[in-house]
This record gives C-alpha cells, structure tokens and sequence, in this order.
C-alpha cells in the first residue's frame, strides 16, 4: 500500500503539504510526477507546481535525495524499512488540468500534485485529505473507515479529481448510481437545480443506451467550476471537472452550450475512459504519447455530444441543426483542412492543438472539429447503406463488448474493420480519403438522403483577409492570399486608423462596415513600437456562414431516414382554454 497525505495548512498560500509513505524494495528509489493528464495531450510540466522534495526513515532520520530529471527524484532508502517522502504542492493556475488552491477551494488530481513511484504503479493507493474545519473533501474513489480514500493502483488515483471547500452539493439518482453535483462559485449565479438534474439525467440515460443500457461506474460526480469566462472540460473515471462561465446559467444558450458540454464529458465515461487506442492503453506520463486516433476519443464524442442532447429530448431538432451549421462555418473558414490530415491533427495534438499561433487555421485542423464532422458522416453513411438497420452506435457498442472482454484498445490504422464488422458496411476508402487524406466529409449528399439540406452564404461586403484578437484591434491571423496579406499586415500588428480615422476596440466593427471592395484604404498599425502606414485594397468576400435545416418536402424514405437518426421536435402543448 502506497499511502498519500494532503494537508491543506495554508491555503491563501496557494499551498498543500504533501507526503507518501511505503515499505521500499531497493536501495534506492526514484519517484517521479507526471507531465501530463490523460485526455489533455500536452505536456504541461506538472513539475512547476511541486516543491522541494524531502525525505525521512521509520526513525525520522533524513534520507538523502537527489533530482534526476525535471520531474524525477532518486531517494536514498538503503537504511529505510519504510520511508516518508514530503513536498509542497503550489496550485495558482485555474483550469481543469491543474491545481487552484486559495481561501475559497482546493482543487488537484493525482497528476498534477502527487509524486508516483517508479515500477510500482500497480499497488493500491491510499490517500488522507486534511482539510478546515467546514470544508468538505470531494472525491469520487471508495473511503475506508477512517475516510481516506482508496485507489485500486496509481492509474486510479492518478485520474480522480479532488475538490475541496464548503460547496453547495446537490445528490441524485440515475438508474439506481448515485450521482452528485459539486459547486465551486454557486453564489455568483442562479442555478436551477431541479431543472440540471432533469436534464443531466436525460443525458446520463441517453449515453447509457448507446451501450449496453448499463452505467459501467458505482457513482458519478459533476464538480463545476463557475467561473466569469472559463470554459472546458476533463472526463475522469467516474466523474468529470467542467469550467462553466457565468452565462451557462444566465442564458438559453448558454445553457444548451452547457447540457452538450456535459453530454460530452459524460460519453467520455466510455468511449476515452475505456474504449480508446491501443496507444493509449498503458500511459507513460513522463512523454509524450501520441496516436493518430484522437479523432475517434474526441471527434466521435463531439458528434455523439449535442446528438444524445436531441435524442433525450434537451435540444430540439432545430436547436441540433444550427449547431451543426455553427460546425460546417468554422469548418469551411479553416484553410488548414487541407494542408493537414485528421490523423496528422491527432498525432500532432501534443504541438499543435493546445499551442496555437498566427498561422495554426492555415497549417491544422481540429481533430474535435474535423473528427465529428467525418463520425456525422459515417453515421449517415452507414444508416443509408444500411436503410436504418444500422448507425455508427453499433460501432460504438462493438469497441464497447470488445474492451468488456479484453480491456484492449482499439487499432486505430483498422478502424474501418471495426466498422464493418459492426455493421457491414465497408468504408476504407473513405477513411482514406477523409481520415488519412484532406478531403472534406461528403455531408452535403448524407445529409439529403436524410432530409436535411446544407446553405452557404457568402457576404458580398468588404473583406481585408484580418481576423483581430478578441476585444481588441490587434491583428490576430492574416488569411493566406488576402489583400492584407499582399500589402503586408502581420498578426501582431495593432490596428490604429483606417484613413486617418481612429480604431478602437469598441468601433472596430463600424470602421469595418465602412470599407468598401475595390477602394484602397490606408490602415495605420503599430508593429512593435514603429507607426506604419499600408495600403490595402478590400476585396469583395468574406467567411461563409452555413445552415442545415430539414427540406420542405421529403419523400417517405427521407422521412424515416430522418426521424431514426435525429428525433421530432415534440408536438408544442394546447395551452387553449378549450384545452
């Protein structure tokens, strides 16, 4: 038994005092803390938040320790029957993926805190939270009597999330688990309790049904993180840590924006926790672990997200299509869809996805984006092929019974084998050309047969080829061929004039609005500290913007098609005094 201490002794220090305690088996051991979190592919050097690291004997001598690496300490325990080791966890960074540790709360996972041991991963873990008095420990692992927390080994402890402080908690069934929300920030927003567990469980059950109709976990926590602007998610064995701005719960919307975040992360207890390449089967945390199959852990559950929202009846079948219109807009406005493969985009995720730059649309694409977008696809594919007999959760449900029975992942350079054995359907060579090639899914034709018709508009305004940083005049990407481009703008540049007229942030759009194609404009911009002066002449143009709605006549066929994949919007209530 590998056991774990976290005392929170100072926590307006940003601080948590930390120890492990074990019987050695050699003169010297070495321990180590991870780089990164699983489902996060970036290094994220986990070792910034550790402190200096000590250790003592059975009889509190100390025992000498030497770093070795930049997250990897060498331990001195020749003269050790058991030995303590101690460090300091920092935690000021607020996101999902790392520690935040104030007055109000303490958050980690074993990942970004907890030392490991090397070539002992496969023992049990115990770990003791020392926290203030009234504050509650929220963990989602088995407690023993003395209310430490058990893991099974150090891929257990690893991936649980342990939130911390005198949160608001709400507890509910689904399915006879148990489930639980956990509030951090509650008190900056309304929440509408009876309404998010009546949705969420809608969802949970949803998910459930596109297995085996069973939940593959004892209990299930949805620790929120409210926030101003935060937004995002990480799925953990039996629970999840999202990042939901302020106006998640102010607005309809942003409410819709939340149920498909949480559908999200909650599909993940299965496919990504579970189901997921053979790469990823067994994680080395000190590097890097790349696989070309992220396009099925995220871009299948992307798919599969806002899809189970409409088939357990919290979006409408409208509300599903404008947001599949938002995806085909970003998708058809990122150039880089045809420089880079999903694939390549998989691979590449450790370099690329979570560091972008001026040129990253030009260069990659999101396997999130681009992977739900080619799963929309094969779904469509399949179940025209097929007529209705088959869907892509057959495929889903397959590499489901698959890991039940061998706990394996997946190959994924075969994934089209899996889906012909699921569902008969052979679709190599458009994995080829979609998957492994830069060719756009087919989805204008899959969804026809399916009753649904794409649009395209393009504006026929001013377009320079700039894309400005949120809030602000500064140059953020310049579109590869644009006239900005050809006169010479960078990203970077600040943007302070348009023919001598002043730019701001807050009339940016209203300066836009007045350029007309064809006519040059002088646009004044700081690169750096020097004032420039170029000349660009707008042309005519500008990102396409995309809707899906259902046709206006469909034959019998469209018609089923349709209503099997994406449900009826349910018949509006007579609220006539007739009634």
């Amino acid at each position: 038994m590998l056991d774990y201490t976290a005392t929170l002794s100072a926590p307006v220090r940003h601080e948590l005092d930390l120890t492990l305690s074990f019987e050695p088996d050699a003169p010297t051991t070495t321990v180590h803390v991870a780089a990164w979190t699983p489902g996060s592919y970036l290094i994220r050097e986990y070792t910034r938040f550790i402190g200096p690291v000590t250790a003592t004997n059975e009889r509190g001598e100390p025992c000498a320790v030497r770093q070795v690496a930049k997250g990897s300490w060498d331990v001195d325990t020749s003269d050790a029957e058991r030995v303590t080791i101690a460090w300091t966890g920092h935690g000021q960074e607020l996101t999902v993926r790392t520690p935040h540790i104030d007055g109000t709360h303490a958050f980690f996972t074993g990942t970004n805190l907890l030392l490991f041991v090397d070539g002992r991963t496969d023992e049990a873990c115990r770990l003791t939270v020392d926290a203030p008095g009234g504050w509650t420990v929220f963990c989602p692992l088995d407690a023993d009597d003395d209310g430490a927390w058990l893991a099974d080994d150090w891929d257990t402890l690893a991936d649980t999330p342990i939130e911390i402080g005198p949160h608001l908690e709400h507890r509910f069934e689904v399915m006879g688990v148990p489930h639980r929300f956990v509030f951090w920030g509650a008190d900056m927003v309304d929440i509408d309790l009876r309404r998010l567990e009546n949705d969420v469980r809608a969802i949970v059950e949803q998910n459930a049904r596109c297995f085996d109709g069973d939940l593959p976990y004892p209990r299930y926590d949805f620790v929120f993180h409210i926030t101003a602007t935060g937004r995002g998610g990480l799925e953990h064995l039996n629970s999840t840590v999202l990042a939901t701005p302020w106006a998640y719960f102010d607005t309809d919307e942003g409410w819709l924006d939340m149920l498909g975040l949480i559908s999200h992360e909650h599909y993940h207890t299965w496919n990504v926790k579970r189901i997921r390449p053979a790469a990823l089967t067994e994680f080395d945390y000190l590097n890097e672990n790349h696989t070309t199959g992220l396009w099925v852990c995220e871009g299948v559950t992307s798919y599969m997200d806002d899809l189970n929202c409409a088939r357990a009846g919290v979006f409408t079948r409208s509300e599903w299509l404008k947001r599949l219109g938002t995806s085909m807009t970003r998708y058809t406005n990122t150039p880089g869809r045809f420089v880079e493969t999903v694939a390549s985009a998989s691979f590449n995720a450790w370099t690329r996805l979570y560091r972008p730059d001026a040129n990253t649309p030009f260069r990659s694409i999101s396997y999130y984006l681009k992977g739900a977008l080619v799963t929309t696809s094969l779904d469509l594919l399949i179940r025209d092929r097929t007529d209705g007999e088959s869907s892509f959760d057959d495929v889903m449900r397959l590499l489901w019974q698959r890991w039940e029975a061998t706990g394996e992942g997946f190959d994924e350079y075969a994934f089209d084998a899996v889906i012909r054995d699921a569902t008969g359907v052979d679709v190599r060579d458009e994995l080829d050309r979609i998957v492994f090639g830069t060719e756009d899914p087919p989805l204008k034709a899959l969804l026809l047969t399916h009753g649904v018709e794409l649009g395209c508009e393009t504006p026929d305004g001013a377009d320079t080829g700039i894309e400005f940083a949120s809030g602000s005049t500064e140059v953020k990407h310049v579109r590869p061929g644009s006239a900005a481009e050809r006169a010479g703008v960078c990203p970077g540049d600040v943007v302070v004039a348009f023919d001598r007229r002043r730019v701001t942030a807050s009339n940016l759009s209203k300066r836009l609005e007045r350029l007309r194609p064809g006519r040059t404009c002088t646009m004044h911009v700081f690169r750096r500290d020097e004032l420039l002066g170029i000349e660009v002449a707008p042309e005519t143009g500008g990102e396409e913007t995309w809707t899906a709605t259902v046709a206006e006549t469909l034959t019998d066929r469209q018609r089923t098609l349709l209503d099997a994949w994406l449900p009826q919007d349910p018949a509006p209530t007579d609220e006539s005094d007739d009634a």
